[in-house]
């Protein structure tokens, strides 16, 4: 396996991690981007734009993906296509992918949240049959068709204003309470596609193929929703299984945090870049601090 180095390697390069990538090149720092599936993260799954101030309402996230790409590039920041297996955090820190390893005085991890869950130990039954977690790729499979959402934030009421445009019907579930700028939830409110119900998915239906979904009101009593699709957002956490060390000692070891990974409370796309360069600014002041570069 080859191996290089570098002053920083950012691990995700969604939004935040685009964000925190030009932020230290821009510093004159070498610093190389890794994801998995090349750049994007969630934008390359997004459709329309919400709640992203300064920019055009048919902005896509494909569009505003190029932009962030863009300023990475014009910055120095090398673009890599590689799954992160392991950061080994003994001395040096090194980034080991399937295709290299990477040794660098600092590591951004900016992988954002996992995929969300219903819990339910039948989930697994309809994965590629009506279970999904991104409208923009599997919404025109259900033109026409009912289709539901579950989840309390903003990616939930941006995935259900999304789905309106291709389903007959869009019922988006929320245990919590909704979360997400007022411009969202003035659109999901006069969406007449999308009804919001209160309470929590307890069952699937459905044989080899979702056809509706059973939700616990929070009356207590039970619905049957008919849904040929249910996409999920509920229950996502930061996906930090890499993290050699505990969150609270990341920092001390050169190991940071950024966008969705680390977020606490509502998250944005606006926050996550704005998480990013913030991040980006913090690796800066940490090498200053330790090399005096």
């Amino acid at each position: 396996m080859s191996g290089r180095t570098c002053d920083v390697v950012v691990i995700g390069a969604g939004p935040a991690g685009l964000a925190a990538a030009s932020v230290v090149a821009e510093a004159g720092l070498t610093c190389i981007a890794v994801d998995r599936m090349g750049p994007g993260g969630q934008l390359m799954n997004l459709g329309r734009l919400h709640g992203v101030p300064d920019i055009d309402p048919d902005t896509t996230g494909p569009d505003l993906l190029a932009t962030l790409c863009d300023r990475a590039l014009a910055a120095g920041v090398e673009l890599a296509i590689d799954e992160v297996t392991a950061i080994e955090a003994d001395g040096a820190l090194v980034v080991v992918g399937l295709e290299e390893r990477i040794t660098a005085k600092t590591v951004v991890m900016a992988t954002g949240l996992t995929a969300g869950s219903t819990g339910l130990a039948s989930e697994a039954t309809y994965d590629g049959a009506g279970l999904s977690h991104c409208a923009n790729c599997d919404g025109p499979l259900y033109a026409g068709k009912n289709v539901a959402v579950v989840g309390d934030d903003v990616w939930s009421i941006t995935e259900a204003l999304e789905l309106a445009d291709h389903a007959a019907r869009v019922t988006l579930v929320t245990g919590a309470g909704l979360s997400g700028p007022a411009d969202l939830r003035a659109a999901l409110e006069a969406n007449d596609r999308i009804e919001v119900v209160e309470g929590a998915v307890v069952a699937l239906e459905g044989t080899g193929q979702l056809a509706a979904i059973v939700v616990e009101l929070t009356t207590a009593a039970r619905r049957c929703i008919p849904a040929a699709g249910l996409f999920v957002y509920r229950a996502r956490r930061p996906a930090l299984d890499l993290l050699p060390v505990p969150l609270h000692d990341a920092a001390v070891r050169g190991l940071h945090v950024t966008g969705d990974a680390g977020a606490v409370g509502e998250t944005s796309l606006a926050r996550a870049i704005a998480d990013g360069e913030a991040t980006g600014q913090d690796v800066i002041a940490w090498l200053k601090a330790r090399t005096g570069m």
